[in-house]
């Protein structure tokens, strides 16, 4: 990204990137975040930001840390696993000062349990998350957790909920 200028959205194959920026720019900084492998599938790496990077200074090399997953599993009342259950993680704290005032910019993992309620969420750095737990209809949605990445597996439960459906209707009926 530079200075909110074009760029946004380079493409990446093979670990290489390309994007265009303004000629009238001489630095740039760089987001790196969603690593993914050539098959689309996400790498366990975390994101990066280089700043004031001379746009005639060649090619800029972004060496990524690993990455520190969060995973857990999604169970009910009987312990057996919940299917089909998204996870969401954002930031516990709105630090601007964070990856370089662009951590709350990040495109962060998203995941859906499997068939057992197990999940993953990979490429996270060493941030304090809150993880959302967005469940089926017929579950009650738990209040956020605040996690940490690299922590022991979780274990959510869910509680069965009523639902609920009706219709809205304009002044006319």
């Amino acid at each position: 990204r530079a200075d909110s200028l074009s760029g946004h959205g380079a493409t990446c194959m093979m670990g290489r990137f390309h994007t265009s920026l303004e000629t009238r720019k001489t630095l740039a900084d760089v987001v790196v975040d969603g690593a993914c492998d050539a098959g689309g599938r996400p790498l366990d790496l975390q994101p990066g930001v280089w700043t004031g990077v001379a746009l005639d200074g060649g090619e800029l090399r972004c060496q990524l840390e690993p990455g520190r997953p969060v995973e857990g599993r999604v169970v009910d009342g009987s312990g057996d696993g919940v299917g089909n259950v998204r996870i969401e993680v954002s930031l516990a704290r709105n630090d601007t000062s964070w990856l370089g005032g662009y951590g709350r910019h990040l495109d962060l993992p998203r995941a859906r349990t499997d068939a057992e309620g197990r999940f993953v969420l990979l490429g996270l750095g060493p941030e304090p998350l809150r993880l959302r737990v967005r469940p089926p209809v017929s579950w009650i949605e738990p209040p956020d957790l605040q996690v940490g990445p690299g922590q022991d597996p979780l274990e959510l439960r869910l509680v069965p909920g009523h639902e609920l459906c009706g219709r809205v209707l304009d002044a006319d009926g």
